[in-house]
Formats: C-alpha cells, sequence, structure tokens
C-alpha cells in the first residue's frame, strides 16, 4: 500500500525529477567550478545524441527508450550547471573586479534608500562604468557602501549616482572559529566587496536613475512604516508590528530578537507563506464580490497575481514569500481555468523556477526550511 502511494505521488509530480537533476546539476558547478566551455560542449553532445536517437526506427526507441531518459536527466544536469555558470557575475568580462585597480574610478547608483546604522548609513549599489585613466569602460556588479554620517550623505536617496575614488575592500569574515560565514553569505548575493566612504571620497553626480515602479515600491513601504509609528505606541511594539506585517526588521531591538531566537520563536517575527495564504483567499473572496471582476476570470486572475507579488516585493522577496508567491500563483491560474494540479507538482515548478532565477538561493536556510515545512 505505501510503495504504491509512493509510485502515485511521483506520477503525479513529475517535475521533482527535473528538479532533483537541475539541483545536481548546480551543486557540480558550485563545487567544481566547470568551465563554460565544458558545458556548452556537454550540451551539445547531449543534443546531437537526442537527434540521432530519434532518427532511429520506432521499434529500436521503444527497445532502448531508457537511453533516452538517461539523454534527458544528463541534458538536465547540464542545464543546472550552465544557469549556475551563469548566475555568478565573476565570469562575465563585464564585472567591475575584471579591470578594478587602485587608480580606477567606480561610477555607481544606489539601488535602495539608505538604511541608517549607529555610526554610518548603508546601502547597495549597482556598478555602472568603471574609469581607467582617460578610459570608460561598462561595468556590472553590485557594491556594499558604508557612508560617514554628514549633512551630505544623509540626502541621498535610491537612484542617485555617485562616482567613487576610493579603493574597494573584499568582504571578509570575522576570523572567529565556527563564525557566521559572512562572505560566503554576501558572495551567495552576488556581493563580493564593500567600502567606507567619508565626505570627500565621493561625489554626487547630476541626474537620477530610479525606477518608478521601484519608487512606488518604496513609497508604499515609507508611508505603512510612518502609519504604523504614528498609530502604535511605544518603539517596540511598533517594530515589532513592521516586522509582523511586512517583514521590515531594521528597526527591531537586537535584544528583543535575541529573546525570540533563545526560545526558539523567531520565526514568528519573520514573513512566511502563511502571509501570502492569508492575502490570497482574502483576496479570493473580496474579488467573488466585486461586481465587474467576478464576472471576468481573467481580471480576477491579474489582480490576485497584482496584488501577491507586489506584497511580496513590499516585503524584499524572501525565499520563503517567493515560494509562497509562485505557488499561489499556480493555484489561481489553475482555479482559474479549471484545472487542479498535484500540490507536490506544484512545489517543485515553483522551487525550479526560483533555481532558475537565482541557483544560490539553493543554499538559502529560509529556503530550505520553506519547502521543508510544506512538504
Amino acid at each position: 500500500m505505501s510503495k504504491a502511494y509512493h509510485i502515485r505521488i511521483w506520477k503525479r509530480a513529475p517535475f521533482m525529477r527535473l528538479l532533483l537533476l537541475a539541483i545536481a546539476g548546480i551543486i557540480l558547478e558550485f563545487y567544481f567550478h566547470f568551465t563554460l566551455k565544458y558545458v556548452i560542449a556537454s550540451a551539445a553532445a547531449l543534443s546531437m545524441a537526442f537527434v540521432l536517437f530519434s532518427f532511429l526506427p520506432a521499434v529500436s526507441r521503444y527497445k532502448f527508450r531508457v537511453l533516452q531518459g538517461v539523454i534527458i536527466s544528463l541534458f538536465m544536469i547540464i542545464f543546472g550547471m550552465f544557469i549556475t555558470w551563469n548566475k555568478d557575475i565573476r565570469n562575465h568580462k563585464s564585472w567591475y573586479d575584471n579591470n578594478y585597480n587602485d587608480s580606477s574610478f567606480l561610477i555607481v547608483t544606489i539601488k535602495e534608500p539608505l538604511i541608517e546604522k549607529a555610526k554610518s548609513y548603508k546601502a547597495l549599489s549597482n556598478v555602472e562604468s568603471i574609469i581607467n585613466r582617460d578610459s570608460q569602460k561598462v561595468a556590472r556588479g553590485t557594491l556594499l557602501i558604508y557612508f560617514e554620517k554628514n549633512s551630505l550623505s544623509e540626502n541621498l536617496k535610491y537612484g542617485d549616482k555617485i562616482i567613487i575614488g576610493k579603493r574597494v575592500q573584499p568582504i571578509k569574515n570575522s576570523g572567529n572559529p565556527a563564525a557566521f560565514n559572512y562572505a560566503r553569505y554576501s558572495a551567495f548575493q552576488q556581493i563580493f566587496h564593500q567600502v567606507y566612504l567619508k565626505r570627500n571620497e565621493w561625489i554626487l553626480l547630476k541626474g537620477n536613475e530610479a525606477s518608478t515602479f521601484k519608487s512606488v515600491l518604496f513609497s508604499t513601504r515609507d508611508y505603512i512604516l510612518k502609519t504604523l509609528d504614528q498609530y502604535i505606541p511605544g518603539a517596540d511594539q511598533s517594530s515589532l508590528a513592521k516586522a509582523l506585517l511586512i517583514g521590515y526588521r531594521i528597526d527591531l531591538d537586537k535584544d528583543l530578537v535575541q529573546a525570540y531566537s533563545n526560545v526558539g520563536v523567531v520565526h514568528l517575527i519573520a514573513i512566511s507563506g502563511m502571509h501570502l495564504a492569508l492575502i490570497y483567499y482574502l483576496l479570493f473572496w473580496i474579488t467573488t464580490k466585486i461586481p465587474f471582476v467576478k464576472r471576468s476570470k481573467i481580471s480576477r486572475l491579474i489582480l490576485i497575481l497584482c496584488c501577491l507579488w507586489f506584497f511580496s516585493l513590499l516585503t524584499g522577496a524572501p525565499a520563503s514569500v517567493l515560494r509562497s508567491a509562485v505557488m499561489f500563483s499556480f493555484i489561481a491560474i489553475g482555479s482559474s481555468f479549471n484545472k487542479n494540479n498535484s500540490i507536490y507538482n506544484s512545489l517543485a515548478i515553483s522551487a525550479f523556477l526560483l533555481l532558475c532565477y537565482d541557483p544560490f538561493m539553493l543554499w538559502d536556510v529560509g529556503f530550505q526550511l520553506s519547502y521543508l515545512a510544506v512538504l
């Protein structure tokens, strides 16, 4: 009975097989660092083998059908290796560090509102170009910047473009045994360097490269934060509400977070799939009450998907929320067209899509625990 049940589930979730093979490719590329030439050559050889197999007589194809499965399996492993290679910015010629030296200048764009620290402002930035002597080249990469607190840096905002003349430094660990590997964590985010800038070590350039959608996103978040501060008395209570509702944990007291961690309930102050579930069923109920929406399945589907993904991005898009957003997107699409899919298959597809977007998410604890919890 148990064996038959497992076979039935496996057949109802065929995408699970493709997911496991892609994960194998991701792990192989991460630990063994195969070159792009090897990956492309392997993919070409497998494609040729598949084409040759398709020209075989029908009887031979049926007799050696296992070989076809082996070719597809190997191709999925190669695919996992390719997306991992491609995601690593260090493999691309345009990465800024490939042309960086002591006399280089970097032109970067602030990609988020500044976060206030005790003695500095912190922000992530996108490298736009690199200047070496009289030449300027287009460059790519993400740089972690700490600004000295002063009247100039506190006016910086999302989308501002600056030029940096100070040499950036590689992100390093604290050096303590068994301590958190911050350098590896940052590398998974494709961040390899940081820099601390004083007043005279950067120049604000004219123009602003802010995205309209992200500006709306950040403005909405700021409005929510100010509203919570206004109506919830007490700094601790307000910061806790921000963490519970939109995943904003910057204002949380460190002692409070440690207390939650000590008793094993720190997950309560993190945005998870349960938030998306509540929002999805609320949207599902609301759209059945709006006359001009409930008559059109397409309008209803678009409204639900837009609200789900807007909230996901508003929370910072952690792995657990992205997983739920993808899964509930499939559920919403399936229910709109009266298609009931296996939950295991939806889970596998959502994981596969997220890993295609960012294969290094495989090492994200939130990603791992989120899928294990649902399973």
